[in-house]
């Protein structure tokens, strides 16, 4: 099923010169205008929807690890530590 992105612009906050501006940048950045809403405050919202853009999934790669050290006296079954 596909995913979709929305964005709401209200038309209030903008001129007519304003608007002949932003409307075709949202086009060109896939954005599509799907429905118009009264909005007391602002005149009309712009409602815009495009599809998801998708994100691979990285794959988790193991974190890298030392080895566990054995901390157990050679006595009783350790490894004996060497110094340097």
């Amino acid at each position: 099923m596909a995913k979709w992105e929305y964005k709401v612009l209200k038309t209030g906050l903008y001129s007519a010169d304003d608007l002949e501006q932003v409307l075709p940048a949202l086009g060109q950045e896939g954005w599509e205008l799907i429905g118009e809403v009264p909005v007391y405050s602002a005149g009309t919202a712009m409602i815009f929807k495009r599809p998801a853009k998708v994100v691979r999934k990285s794959v988790a790669r193991k974190p890298k690890t030392k080895p566990k050290r054995d901390w157990r006296h050679p006595s009783e079954g350790g490894q004996a530590i060497k110094s340097t």
